[in-house]
């Protein structure tokens, strides 16, 4: 997954919905060295792959940031699709270096085309601000 995925989608009219978030500890950021990260990383990452059909487009925004463009999807579905994801994040069990990282939380943006916007620019901005 990569911001490239999300680019390669373009900025086209076709309906899509998206949802973002963030990951934290115990409700507040944190900071990890990076080979943490980067298992945190690759396990959202597969959750994520885990969780999409092959018309989605799942990949990572930013920093601590990822996407999922859902085509066709409604904002029902996609709540529904948020909250399930969500519940996994809370299930994760990560150890680095032997020791458990501790409860991974996510916070959700969700927006739906054409509530919310019909360009993926406005998408992403609606979703950011449901954050």
């Amino acid at each position: 997954m990569s911001a490239s995925g999300c680019a390669a989608t373009g900025d086209s009219a076709r309906p899509v919905a998206r949802l973002e978030w963030r990951w934290c500890r115990g409700g507040c950021p944190y900071s990890v060295d990076l080979s943490t990260a980067d298992l945190l990383l690759q396990s959202l990452g597969s959750l994520l792959n885990a969780n999409v059909r092959g018309e989605d487009v799942a990949c990572r925004y930013g920093g601590e940031e990822f996407a999922l463009l859902l085509p066709g999807a409604d904002l029902k579905q996609t709540a529904t699709r948020a909250e399930q994801i969500r519940q996994a994040v809370g299930d994760l069990k990560i150890s680095s270096q032997g020791h458990p990282i501790g409860m991974i939380t996510v916070s959700m943006g969700v927006a739906a085309s054409p509530l919310h916007g019909t360009h993926l620019t406005q998408l992403m901005r609606s979703a950011d601000f449901a954050l």
